[in-house]
């Protein structure tokens, strides 16, 4: 999962030009897919293996990259505090977030 944190990393940079916006937002939608098949593969091939309570951190960081390859706005922005357009990089750095925060808590589950 080295180039998800890679990939949220990205989007947090602040020196993105609004030019291309889109395309650091094509490029989390397209590591999400990647992401999204490696944690489906594990899924399926631990599922006897993982208990109740580590499969439904696994779905829920599956359900959080499924929202990152369902976003598809019409205009990038970068909203800004007070702006009244969105900022959709912070919205996609949201749901990295919560991938992450599932992927540590299965992984934490998994050493003890």
């Amino acid at each position: 999962m080295k180039f998800a944190s890679f990939t949220q990393n990205y989007l947090q940079t602040r020196e993105i030009k609004q030019s291309e916006l889109d395309d650091v937002v094509q490029f989390a939608r397209g590591a999400a897919i990647v992401a999204r098949d490696e944690l489906s593969v594990l899924r399926f091939a631990f599922t006897e293996e993982l208990s109740r309570g580590e499969l439904d951190n696994l779905d829920a960081a599956i359900d959080s990259l499924e929202a990152i390859i369902d976003f598809h706005p019409w205009w990038i922005w970068r909203g800004d505090g007070d702006s009244m357009f969105a900022d959709h990089r912070a919205k996609l750095s949201r749901y990295y977030s919560e991938v992450f925060r599932r992927i540590e808590d299965l992984a934490a589950s998994l050493r003890t």
